[in-house]
């Protein structure tokens, strides 16, 4: 039997509502207090027309003169002056032979939720007046606004959105309904800011918009989105208090700034009453999300249920947010036999491919590929990525509209075949082949000419910056499994990766933070960091990191540059005793660093 849909509720409540409407207009008990409206005996009528108002012994009246309004008009309030308040306009600006601009005119118009330009708020974020964020509010205000493409999205979000929107609880979207309005502020920032965060560009093929109609066909989806969010907001909110102008930077010394990611850890964040909300709401989402899953999968034939998993998918998406290790093989690895299920399934049924199996496909097999790389070679997850149909290709170019990963599909189809060649443990005529494939491969890629292979010239050079740092890391992988096999023409030497590293850091640092082309630069920026030895060149890698960092908002940023400190810190007998990447294999922990 499915859970029972109980309703999902956030804690702490939201902010107190504000103690006017939104005219600040005066309640309808003032006379309670002893207070009225109506004209002191000093009134003076400016007004030709007859004022046909009787006179009570009840209770004083608070309506307004009909032939006055109740509040200055604009003109008068913009210069401070006194108004009388004249219907259809204010005597004092038909005399001075103003335009008076009325009673009602609506508030001006301004861009919230946007992130400054310049100035002392430069790349942080502003709101409106009535979304002011308080420190025991645990809503989830998205950082940068950006158009929604699911159609009914839109209009749901804005009815969840915090109670100054005052949308009765019947007017509430079916998939909402049950839950706090803390809870549906977590899903609107899903819907607005992770779904961006989930791919490198946002497009109405984006999948991660298409998750809100799924929710009501699974409860581990529900509050998997909400943990996730909550989870990015928390990391948000740790961004925004460590975060200094780049003028004053500069004036710091270099060790002052290379350790950011030593400071404001979880245990810290737990701390601070500021932040521990948010990461409180997030990890007990995440363990109901796991307890609802269990069931789901127990009870629910989930080949046919594209919600259950896309929860699976949320699941390791939301590893790389939280941490960047730990579940996500467990998870990617259920995924992957769930997918052949439901091929299996529709094979047999003569049935097409759906929007949510493509996806799905393209998810696992990307996810795979590359935490493979960094994964035990005897993890049986390592082992099932060795047998990678290389058909698969027209699925890894879907990758790099449908993921935030970023790699060209190429480069992720080389990875594939180095990752398929650590199974095999002698030189074989086959294992030749796939060598001689790989150097092909790697020498007929260009960056410049996938970088334009984009129908927006806007994105070309980050395009171009990306794509040559990717090159560099697969060539750095590469000479760790395969170098031993290679002839003397496609021979990487010390000297050679060098010089590719050295250029692929020049190539990352040229993506600055607020290009959303920089969050896909983690597993590129890790693989290079990792083999350079130069201490400038270290520096560098710490400064790419901490642009990922502000950017992506996700944890195994901070986890993936300490991994390098540790790296960094061998002695010299240890590195030459074991490379850096058979020293990671040798730590028994897969790490999913994109």
């Amino acid at each position: 039997m499915r859970p029972s849909a109980d309703r999902i509720s956030c804690r702490p409540p939201g902010p107190p509502g504000l103690p006017f409407d939104k005219k600040n207009t005066p309640p309808a008990n003032l006379h309670h207090l002893g207070l009225h409206t109506s004209p002191g005996p000093n009134f003076t009528q400016t007004s030709n027309v007859k004022d046909t108002r009787q006179p009570t012994n009840d209770v004083p009246s608070i309506m307004p003169d009909a032939s006055h309004a109740s509040v200055s008009c604009w003109t008068c309030r913009q210069k401070r002056a006194k108004c009388d308040r004249l219907l259809p306009t204010c005597l004092r600006c038909t005399s001075l032979k103003l335009r008076c601009q009325g009673y009602d005119r609506p508030k001006k118009l301004v861009w919230t939720n946007s992130v400054a330009s310049r100035g002392k708020m430069m790349g942080k974020a502003t709101y409106g007046a009535d979304q002011e964020p308080s420190d025991d509010l645990i809503a989830a205000r998205p950082c940068q606004s950006g158009p929604l493409s699911v159609g009914h999205s839109r209009d749901t979000l804005r009815e969840a959105l915090p109670a100054s929107f005052g949308a009765p609880w019947s007017l509430i979207d079916p998939d909402l309904q049950d839950m706090s309005i803390d809870c549906r502020k977590y899903i609107r920032y899903f819907d607005m800011e992770m779904s961006k965060e989930c791919v490198v560009y946002q497009t109405s093929s984006n999948p991660f918009l298409s998750l809100m109609p799924l929710m009501s066909r699974s409860h581990a989806l529900s509050h998997a989105m909400i943990a996730i969010s909550a989870f990015h907001y928390s990391h948000r909110l740790v961004i925004n208090q460590m975060q200094i102008s780049c003028a004053e930077r500069r004036l710091l010394e270099v060790d002052n700034t290379s350790l950011w990611h030593k400071s404001q850890g979880r245990d810290w964040q737990l701390s601070q009453p500021n932040f521990s909300p948010s990461l409180r709401v997030a990890l007990a989402h995440k363990q109901r999300a796991l307890q609802y899953l269990k069931v789901e999968i127990r009870d629910d034939d989930v080949t046919n249920n594209d919600a259950a998993v896309a929860a699976i998918v949320l699941f390791i998406c939301m590893d790389v947010v939280e941490f960047g290790s730990r579940g996500w093989e467990h998870h990617l690895g259920g995924a992957g036999e769930i997918l052949q299920q439901r091929k299996a399934t529709l094979q047999n049924r003569s049935l097409g491919t759906n929007h949510w199996l493509e996806y799905f496909e393209t998810a696992y097999t990307t996810f795979g590929i590359m935490g493979a790389t960094l994964a035990p070679a005897k993890g049986s997850f390592a082992q099932q990525l060795a047998s990678l149909d290389p058909s698969l290709l027209r699925i890894l170019r879907q990758s790099e509209d449908q993921t935030w990963v970023g790699c060209p599909a190429e480069l992720l189809y080389l990875v594939s075949v180095i990752n398929s060649m650590r199974s095999i443990s002698t030189c074989s005529e086959a294992k030749q082949l796939k060598v001689d494939e790989l150097c092909k491969g790697l020498e007929n890629f260009s960056p410049s000419a996938w970088a334009e292979n984009f129908p927006d010239p806007e994105h070309y050079q980050s395009r171009s910056h990306l794509a040559h740092a990717y090159k560099a890391a697969v060539e750095v992988y590469a000479s760790h499994i395969v170098g031993p096999l290679l002839d003397q023409g496609h021979n990487f030497s010390d000297l050679y990766l060098e010089g590719v590293t050295r250029s692929a850091i020049l190539h990352m640092l040229s993506i600055s933070a607020q290009d959303f082309h920089v969050k896909s630069l983690v597993w590129p920026a890790f693989v290079v960091g990792a083999e350079i030895q130069a201490a400038d060149l270290r520096i560098m890698v710490r400064e790419i990191f901490r642009n990922i960092w502000i950017s992506s908002c996700c944890y195994n940023v901070r986890n993936a540059i300490e991994m390098l400190e540790r790296i960094w810190a061998r002695d010299d007998d240890e590195k030459m005793a074991k490379s850096w990447l058979n020293y990671l294999w040798s730590l028994e922990d897969s790490w999913l660093f994109l």
